[in-house]
């Protein structure tokens, strides 16, 4: 659970990247579920401590994205399927 999420977003190269809370580059031993849509110009790499969301990168639109931070900064167990997080929006 955070007071505050670590978050870092731009704008580059016409998307928007952002990463948020913890991620395998700070926690090797992080899981994590990953999806690219290239057409679509999308990819989302969420990470897990055991049942909590505590990191993501996005790149593409920014759907789903206050959701994700909430999750984190409130500690909430995932209790259903994490691909279906990939979905958030």
């Amino acid at each position: 659970m955070y007071h505050e999420v670590p978050t870092y977003t731009s704008p580059l190269f016409s998307s928007n990247i952002a990463v948020m809370g913890v991620t395998a580059e700070n926690r090797p031993d992080l899981e994590f579920v990953t999806r690219a849509v290239p057409e679509e110009r999308e990819y989302k790499k969420l990470f897990f401590l055991e049942d909590r969301l505590v990191g993501a990168v996005t790149i593409g639109r920014p759907r789903g994205r206050k959701r994700l931070l909430q999750m984190m900064h409130t500690g909430e167990r995932i209790t259903g399927p994490r691909e279906a997080l990939l979905d958030a929006g």
